[in-house]
C-alpha cells in the first residue's frame, strides 16, 4: 500500500510541473547524456589522466543547460519575442531561430563537430546583438547593464571552453612540467 501511495505522490508531483519545464530538462538531459556517451565512445575517459579527466565534463555541463535555454525559445515563444529589441523585425521567427541555434550549438559541442566555432559564438553574439543595444538605449538602466554584464561573463566562459576542446591546456602542461623537471636537473 504505502508503494502505492509513493507512486501516486510521485505521478501527482510530475503532472503538476508545467510542460515548458518538461520539454527543456528532457532536452538538456538528452543533450547531456549525449555528451557523456561520446566521452566514453571516443575514448577521451580513458586517455585523459587524472584529474584531467574533470574536463572532459566542461562541453556537456555547458552544453545541457545551453540546450534546455534553447527549448524554451519555443515552448515560451511570446515571453521571449517580447523581450526583442523594437529595432529587429519578425521576433517570432528570432526567438525561434535563437532557440535552434542555441540547441544546434549544444549539440555541436558535445559530438565535437564545429564545437570551437559553436563555443565562440554562442554568447557572444548573443551579448552583440541583443544586450549591448538594449543597455544602449538607456545608459542609467542598471538592470540593462547587469545583464549584459552577466551574458558577457557567461561568453568568456564560452570563449575559454574551444581551448579544453582543442587539447592545447594539455600541451602546454605537459611542456611546462618538462621544462620545470629540466631545470630542476640542471
Amino acid at each position: 500500500m504505502s508503494g502505492s501511495l509513493v507512486n501516486s505522490s510521485a505521478v501527482v508531483a510530475f503532472l503538476a510541473i508545467p510542460c515548458q519545464v518538461i520539454w527543456s530538462y528532457f532536452v538538456g538531459g538528452a543533450v547531456l547524456a549525449i555528451g557523456l556517451v561520446v566521452i566514453f565512445v571516443r575514448g577521451d575517459w580513458q586517455k585523459a589522466p587524472g584529474f584531467d579527466k574533470l574536463i572532459l565534463f566542461g562541453p556537456p555541463f555547458y552544453a545541457a543547460p545551453l540546450a534546455a535555454f534553447g527549448t524554451e525559445h519555443f515552448t515560451l515563444t511570446k515571453a521571449i519575442a517580447s523581450i526583442i529589441p523594437a529595432w529587429i523585425p519578425w521576433p517570432q521567427f528570432w526567438a525561434y531561430f535563437v532557440g535552434a541555434c542555441f540547441i544546434a550549438a549544444a549539440l555541436s559541442l558535445v559530438t565535437r563537430i564545429q564545437a570551437r566555432l559553436s563555443a565562440s559564438l554562442t554568447f557572444f553574439l548573443f551579448v552583440l546583438l541583443m544586450d549591448a543595444p538594449g543597455w544602449a538605449q538607456n545608459p542609467r538602466d542598471r538592470f540593462a547593464l547587469t545583464v549584459a554584464l552577466r551574458e558577457l561573463s557567461f561568453s568568456g566562459g564560452a570563449l575559454a571552453l574551444p581551448v579544453s576542446l582543442t587539447g592545447q591546456w594539455r600541451d602546454a602542461r605537459q611542456s611546462r612540467s618538462r621544462h620545470s623537471a629540466g631545470t630542476a636537473d640542471s
